[in-house]
């Protein structure tokens, strides 16, 4: 095996392109141009094999998939947890009283089942956060690579980045007030860098937008709160409302195609 820099006269860096391959024109210039192409989309390919948009999706769907079909543990687990609601009408509190003492006895089982499956929940959530932090990482390298965008909406230059290396990224519907694209830059970032103590400043400054970008604060996007930091991923991941994989694709495709 050869190490990194050697050379091996005895093969060829391109297959195509050997030194005893002759010009067929006869001349080299024309050539030369031919060769380089090759080794470009060579280069190219060997980072990412295909790189039209439609291979990326399908090369990833597979991956992107099974990272939904993971995650419906978690929302089967959710959605089975239904605490029983009490309710009476009347103005006599001895009867009210009563009527509370008899459906708490008849639903303690019902009590109980609910505390185990939220208490199994909240202890899944870290392994919940990984599949959506992995979802929205392979939806970041997406739009990296394949959004033409180049316009910064009103009001949002402050996210561009000093060098616009942010300006790919304004597409899609909105989530909070910003673009989906921004919203999946700033989740896959922190989730990428949560051991970073602060934050980098765009992500802070993203996620303030995200907080308070409903008209209201929303909490469980709060990245001050150092106690979500494993939660936010998929807090994030629930807010953008991906309820599966066709969801995932069409947003992909509308941000992109």
């Amino acid at each position: 095996m050869r190490r990194r820099g050697s050379t091996d006269s005895t093969r060829s860096p391109m297959p195509w392109a050997g030194p005893e391959t002759p010009s067929p024109s006869g001349g080299n210039g024309r050539w030369f141009i031919m060769i380089f192409r090759g080794c470009y989309r060579w280069s190219k390919n060997k980072i990412l094999m295909n790189p039209e948009l439609s291979k990326y999706l399908s090369q990833t769907a597979k991956a992107v998939q099974q990272l939904f079909d993971a995650g419906t543990f978690y929302r089967d687990l959710l959605d089975q947890i239904f605490p029983p609601m009490f309710e009476f009408s009347g103005p006599s509190a001895i009867e009210r009283e009563g009527a509370w003492n008899e459906w708490c006895a008849r639903n303690q089982n019902r009590f109980e089942i609910t505390n185990r499956m939220q208490k199994e929940f909240l202890g899944q959530m870290v392994s919940q956060s990984v599949i959506s932090g992995s979802i929205l990482q392979i939806a970041c390298m997406g739009i990296r690579l394949f959004s033409h965008n180049t316009v910064v909406p009103s009001g949002l230059e402050e996210f561009e980045g000093s060098k616009r290396e942010n300006v790919k990224f304004f597409v899609g519907r909105q989530v909070n007030s910003l673009p989906l694209g921004i919203v999946i830059l700033a989740a896959r970032n922190q989730y990428s860098h949560m051991d970073e103590d602060p934050y980098k400043p765009m992500t802070q400054k993203l996620f303030a937008r995200l907080y308070c970008g409903a008209g209201y604060p929303d909490p469980a996007v709060l990245l001050a709160d150092r106690g979500l930091t494993w939660y936010l991923p998929a807090n994030v991941f629930s807010l953008i409302g991906w309820s599966g994989y066709d969801s995932y694709l069409d947003d992909m495709r509308q941000m992109l195609e």
